[in-house]
């Protein structure tokens, strides 16, 4: 258990790659609880990990985390290619290079992320890589999202998905990010078909800012709409919302 801190100024550990500016678990399954984690770097030709890096074996717990300021050649928050369990977290103003995304990266066959009560939003990628997400990236495994915010994320599009993965969003909100909501990777990409599973959620402009370049299965459930969500105030970082938001109740 690691739990009360302020983790800063970090650089990372060279562990074949520059990994997690922050934090980095390996083999591990920590408990990481009511930490500030900002101002890390991860840079290099291959670096990842800005603020925390998750990897190998093991099941991480990340609980009321505030992830932000950090910068990374790929993955300005927080990069996962092992198994977590991610809530009541904040992963805020992120800086990516230009690989992967500028928020979070999750996913390597049979791993399970779980994102709950999660906030991602202000995260921005900085080069001009196109395979780069401003909120979130996936390759392979399962992520399930259960009260997720994606929002005002400045990337090629909110969350880029690929590498036969298996996405599940309930209750969540993917709005007001830079480019499509939801991109699959195309086939002429080489990448393995993938699967999302959408219920109860908010996502702008719908099943048509969703981009499965026909390599993708989209289940629309029950329950999704597209309306403004009313946060209470984006402009300064509060994405609390109003009372008369329609996502209430």
């Amino acid at each position: 258990l690691l739990s009360g801190f302020t983790i800063t100024n970090g650089t990372g550990t060279l562990d074949g790659y520059l990994l997690g500016g922050g934090v980095y678990s390996h083999n591990s399954s920590p408990t990481l609880k009511n930490l500030i984690v900002t101002n890390n770097t991860a840079l290099g030709s291959s670096s990842t990990g800005g603020g925390i890096r998750i990897g190998g074996n093991g099941s991480p717990v990340l609980e009321n985390l505030i992830v932000t300021e950090n910068h990374a050649q790929e993955t300005g928050g927080i990069s996962t290619s092992g198994n977590a369990l991610i809530r009541d977290t904040k992963i805020i103003s992120n800086y990516s290079e230009g690989g992967q995304s500028a928020g979070i990266s999750a996913g390597g066959d049979g791993t399970i992320i779980d994102l709950h009560n999660v906030l991602i939003a202000d995260n921005q990628v900085l080069g001009q890589n196109l395979e780069a997400a401003g909120g979130v990236s996936l390759n392979g495994g399962t992520t399930n999202m259960v009260n997720v915010t994606i929002t005002n994320n400045l990337g090629r599009e909110g969350i880029y998905i690929q590498g036969a993965a298996n996405l599940n969003i309930t209750n969540s909100i993917i709005f007001g990010n830079n480019g499509r909501e939801i991109v699959f990777r195309p086939i002429g990409g080489v990448s393995p078909f993938s699967y999302a599973t959408i219920n109860y959620s908010n996502i702008e402009n719908g099943l048509d800012s969703i981009a499965t370049n026909d390599n993708a299965t989209v289940t629309w459930g029950d329950g999704n709409i597209d309306v403004d969500p009313l946060f209470v105030d984006s402009a300064n970082g509060n994405y609390h919302l109003l009372a008369t938001s329609q996502l209430i109740n």
